[in-house]
């Protein structure tokens, strides 16, 4: 039983770790740029190897 458990946990902090790196590689800059779109602020597009 206790082995189960330690492979929920470990499952349990992957998933928690990828949906923090979705979140910092693509949600918060499409939301930045959202922000910076709204004041008129252009540039050229994010490009995902330059960041």
């Amino acid at each position: 039983m206790s082995i189960v458990v330690e492979v929920v946990v470990a499952l349990g902090a992957v998933l928690v770790g990828l949906i923090h790196i979705l979140h910092v590689l693509i949600l918060r800059p499409r939301s930045l740029r959202s922000k910076l779109d709204k004041q008129g602020i252009h540039g050229p597009s994010p490009h995902f190897y330059f960041g």
